[in-house]
């Protein structure tokens, strides 16, 4: 097995968009990851709005949705919390 490791926003967004078509069991977490990088790769973290992190998270529960089981147990709501993002 063998380990690759990508840096930055920007560069991850292209690799994964070019091997998208090759992609075939993880292509719904590809997808999610795609959006999460374009968006991230745009502003700092700190400076998104909050529908911008709101929209993060929802691309997060994809990725881990589509993982055959996930270490995490912070649920959505917990998550929305923690990010000041409930009303």
């Amino acid at each position: 097995m063998t380990e690759l490791r990508i840096n930055g926003f920007e560069q991850v967004r292209d690799i994964l968009t070019a091997l998208k078509p090759f992609i075939r069991f993880k292509a719904k977490q590809a997808q999610a990851m795609i959006k999460a990088c374009d968006l991230l790769s745009k502003k700092f973290i700190r400076e998104l709005s909050k529908s911008e992190m709101q929209k993060l998270v929802e691309l997060t529960f994809v990725i881990r949705k589509e993982n055959y089981k996930s270490r995490s147990v912070l649920t959505k709501e917990e998550l929305n919390r923690v990010l000041s993002l409930t009303p």
